[in-house]
């Protein structure tokens, strides 16, 4: 770990690009047991700071799990990106959140607009670990995860509601030594050792055997928060996305910082509506273009 440890609080907000706001709104809270913690326009002056002018005065939707008011998923109403496809793109391509009972959260998902695309199960490497994979109305992939027992080496959450908050990002990379130097070393994050683990969502996206394990490792932000730098295959391509617009599927991933982060970045202050605060913004990509907000009073 870097000398700035504990630089960052905690994974503060995931952001969504949604074809449908109204859909994908409805969705999380009925079958997620998220609340609307605020709704409103995109201002100027954040579309400015990404970059994305033609995104000021887009419709959003703040979410939050039920009882929390740490932690939120933003939906932005967003036109369809271009041949977007989960898992063959680098940067944010799945939300780990951590959940009660996955089993009976998965056989509730039966015909709603979250898609099962892999059933629960125990991770390859612990049976303390057991997750499913769904697909969300936008597109995104979310990984619904209960924690049974301690892990060694990792502070994860367990918790006794049905779904609560993310905890870990899942990072798609063409180089995994380019991604972990970035976090340490800009966010603090705490390295850790590359495993190899069966990853059968990202096999299926590019027609791999099922058994074939990938290179991942788990950088911790935070006790209870993490990046999960996936390796992706030399095959996987930039995400592509319209001009002036957000990227489709998981397009920013804003993290709360208890120090200012070491990384260049542009910044905006003022930002009165929830989750800011007027808390200082700084926004900036990371080596797989994936898009940062930095989060600082």
């Amino acid at each position: 770990m870097s000398d700035d440890a504990g630089m960052i609080d905690k994974i503060m907000m995931v952001t969504i690009s949604c074809s449908d706001l109204e859909v994908a709104r409805e969705a999380y809270c009925r079958c997620l047991f998220h609340e609307v913690a605020g709704e409103g326009q995109i201002p100027e002056e954040l579309a400015r700071l990404w970059g994305l002018e033609a995104v000021a005065g887009a419709e959003y939707a703040l979410l939050a799990p039920e009882a929390d008011d740490r932690h939120f998923i933003r939906l932005i109403q967003t036109e369809a990106g271009p041949d977007y496809r989960p898992f063959t793109t680098f940067g944010w391509n799945a939300v780990e959140i951590a959940v009660n009972d996955v089993d009976a959260l998965a056989d509730s998902l039966a015909d709603s607009p979250f898609a099962v695309i892999g059933p629960p199960c125990d991770l390859s490497f612990t049976d303390k670990i057991r997750a499913c994979q769904v697909m969300g109305p936008a597109g995104e992939i979310l990984y619904l995860t209960q924690i049974k027992g301690p892990v060694p080496g990792f502070e994860l959450p367990r918790t006794g509601r049905p779904v609560a908050h993310c905890f870990v990002m899942i990072l798609g990379a063409a180089d995994m030594d380019d991604a972990k130097t970035f976090y340490c070393e800009q966010l603090g994050a705490a390295d850790s050792p590359v495993i190899e683990a069966r990853l059968t969502v990202l096999s299926a996206a590019f027609g791999l055997p099922r058994e074939h394990r990938h290179k991942i490792s788990a950088l911790a932000l935070n006790p209870g928060y993490l990046i999960e730098v996936d390796e992706f295959p030399a095959t996987a391509v930039n995400r592509r996305q319209r001009t002036g617009s957000l990227p489709p599927g998981i397009a920013i991933v804003s993290l709360d910082c208890n120090n200012p982060p070491n990384v260049r970045c542009d910044k905006v202050s003022g930002l009165d509506s929830p989750p800011y605060n007027g808390k200082q913004v700084g926004f900036c990509k990371g080596p797989c273009g994936e898009m940062l907000e930095l989060v600082h009073n």
